[in-house]
């Protein structure tokens, strides 16, 4: 059986082992679109991490070809030759730290308004969430004149010293729309054979590069169109294209899915399963002799290892994984895949990539600050004793960033386990993943004997008695109790007393707010069976998920049997149910055994404001300071960890 850390050949190209750093748009580069410092040092930071094979992420062949302008940073851009010196030195950087370096390349087709009319395959089906946008048919002049922009990429490429280049043919771009009959109605050469666009690329590239320099190509397995009401092409296609892409001459072919109209399927959340489109790669390793690359929420190292060694794929590709933890592979191949910090699917990366900004992950502050944020141990007359009131993980991160510079740290959690509201968060249907954070933190506050103090309710006192030279305050936030009658009846709950086992319910439940932690609520009740019925004031529940992923989070709320009561509001809790009111200022009676209240959440700071003038230096961390999500907490307690 093949294992994860086998060499591999990709044509000529050989890898050291089975990882691949899937493409993911960052916003790193410079606003024209130039190789930056800080995607220099993103990408050497991954190599030197482990992973055998870099695919950098999408550089646009022309301008016609690109996506979207970034709004903070830039879209790389590998148009003309003056991009050749910056993509040399990231390919040098690559080189340096141990890893082979590819180049990801495309033109988007329909997607993307910095053009208008869109040149696309056939002017029909623009993209779901820009109805109105004007397309135009490429003529044929116009399709070879963009088969050369692609040779010319991959030449530059070369000569910048990339030791492969991947053509980017998924996720509905230019290619893919040539591929598919949702978006080719051509009746011409191109319509009729829809594989021949592709295959002139792959033909001028290989002409322009030679026949030795790996090519290889990223599909969508599925297109996965029938989510949205529409015909697309199916794994059962692609099983026959797959051939064709051989045949002309690609090295290796990455199997993600889906397109910008379908993108829970090539960026799953958390209510998508592990590895949820493997049987795409493996339906196509079947049918072609080349390496075939997996992807689709691999952040696990027992079930990458499963994925090859039951020869499912030949690679497994790690997009999200390497963006929470650069050094997974390194981990990993030295014995200790606990240290190792995994993805939770939270999809804040995504969040940002759509937003036009640079790329963060919720969980690594480290991601695109390489260089700013590395640990650096501090002399020995700047250590300090640091205390730090609160073990979610605005605390848990100011902890270890503390440590490893050489602070002395004690850490005071009033619960019996680490984790704070991170308990909760990973309570709720298709949230396990959150406690892959609260694990990894528990392992690094014991490696780094980090003195941790349980079942212990820091008072001011308390913390005086340590004479701490910095203290860090971190004690969270507590449920908002909304003043209407009834309020503080017996039949009335806290969402987060629900989550975490304090408080049960009846059988008719209703969930006053609807946003994260009301839906998530009501899920987790629905889930065992409860009647449940949310109740939200604006026009849609659900508001403060990732925008790519509320409609789907609804329809399955609804699947769910939950009821979502939008524009209405609850005016008094009765023994009985809950008294809304409509937007059009109707009352009525939502009957139920018990009314959960999830209307958001207030921080908890008194213990800063009774320490405040008492301690040489004071910090607030997390929603002690004010009420946020996992990300903010996180990167807040690494920044503290650093100025102290």
């Amino acid at each position: 059986m093949p294992t994860l850390f086998d060499p591999i050949m990709i044509g000529t190209m050989k890898v050291k082992n089975r990882f691949v750093y899937a493409p993911m748009d960052t916003h790193f580069a410079t606003p024209d679109g130039y190789v930056s410092r800080s995607m220099i040092d993103y990408y050497a930071a991954r190599a030197k991490g482990g992973v055998g094979l870099i695919n950098v992420e999408v550089n646009f062949i022309s301008s016609e070809a690109k996506i979207w302008p970034a709004i903070d940073g830039g879209v790389l851009d590998i148009g003309d030759d003056s991009r050749i010196p910056g993509l040399r030195e990231l390919a040098n950087a690559i080189h340096a730290n141990g890893a082979k370096a590819s180049i990801q390349f495309t033109h988007v087709g329909k997607y993307g308004p910095i053009i208008n009319p869109r040149p696309v395959p056939s002017a029909v089906n623009p993209p779901l969430y820009a109805p109105n946008m004007v397309l135009k048919e490429l003529t044929i002049p116009e399709i070879e004149k963009i088969v050369d922009d692609f040779a010319q990429a991959a030449r530059r490429a070369k000569e910048a010293g990339f030791d492969a280049v991947l053509i980017h043919g998924a996720h509905g771009l230019l290619i893919q729309q040539f591929l598919s009959p949702y978006t080719n109605v051509r009746t011409d050469e191109y319509g009729k054979d829809r594989t021949k666009f592709v295959r002139e690329v792959i033909g001028a590239i290989k002409k322009q590069v030679g026949a030795d320099f790996p090519v290889m190509i990223r599909v969508s397995g599925d297109e996965f169109l029938s989510d949205v009401g529409k015909k697309g092409y199916t794994i059962d296609d692609m099983v026959k294209i797959a051939p064709v892409l051989e045949d002309a001459g690609v090295a290796a072919i990455d199997v993600s899915a889906g397109t910008v109209d379908t993108t829970h399927w090539f960026v799953q959340p958390w209510y998508q399963p592990k590895g949820c489109i493997l049987h795409l790669a493996e339906a196509i390793k079947k049918a072609v002799r080349i390496p075939v690359i997996g992807v689709g929420r691999i952040n696990d190292p027992a079930f990458a290892a499963k994925v090859i060694e039951e020869g499912r794929c030949d690679m497994v590709g790690l997009g999200r994984g390497l963006l929470a933890d650069p050094d997974f592979v390194k981990k990993l191949e030295e014995g200790r895949p606990e240290d190792i910090r995994r993805c939770i699917a939270c999809c804040a990366c995504i969040d940002k990539a759509f937003e036009k900004v640079k790329m963060k992950c919720a969980i690594n502050p480290e991601l695109g600050r390489e260089e700013e944020y590395a640990i650096r141990v501090l002399p020995p007359k700047r250590q300090r004793k640091v205390v730090i009131v609160g073990g979610g993980p605005a605390g848990l991160e100011a902890a270890r960033v503390a440590k490893m510079r050489g602070n002395r740290v004690v850490l005071f959690e009033k619960g019996e386990r680490l984790g704070g509201q991170l308990l909760m968060a990973c309570v709720p249907p298709s949230k396990e993943e959150i406690k892959n954070l609260i694990e990894y933190y528990e392992v690094q506050m014991k490696k780094l004997n980090i003195d941790v103090r349980l079942n212990c309710e820091a008072t001011p006192e308390i913390v005086l008695q340590e004479n701490p030279e910095v203290v860090v305050i971190a004690t969270g936030a507590s449920p908002i109790i909304p003043k209407i009658p009834g309020v503080d009846g017996k039949n009335v709950v806290t969402a987060f007393a629900v989550l975490s086992n304090k408080a049960q319910t009846g059988e008719r439940v209703v969930v006053l707010g609807g946003n994260l932690v009301g839906c998530e609520t009501a899920e987790f009740l629905a889930e065992r069976g409860k009647k449940v019925t949310v109740v939200e004031m604006l026009n849609a529940v659900g508001l403060d998920f990732s925008p790519l992923y509320q409609p789907y989070i609804r329809a399955r709320m609804v699947q769910n049997g939950i009821t979502l009561l939008t524009k209405t509001k609850g005016v008094e809790v009765r023994p009985n149910g809950l008294i809304v009111e409509n937007e059009k200022g109707e009352q009525s009676l939502i009957e139920a055994d018990t009314v959960v209240l999830a209307v958001g959440a207030k921080s908890e700071n008194s213990l800063y404001a009774a320490l405040c003038g008492k301690v040489p230096e004071i910090h607030m961390a997390g929603d002690c300071e004010k009420p946020a999500k996992i990300m903010q907490a996180v990167h807040e307690g690494a920044r503290i960890g650093r100025v102290i």
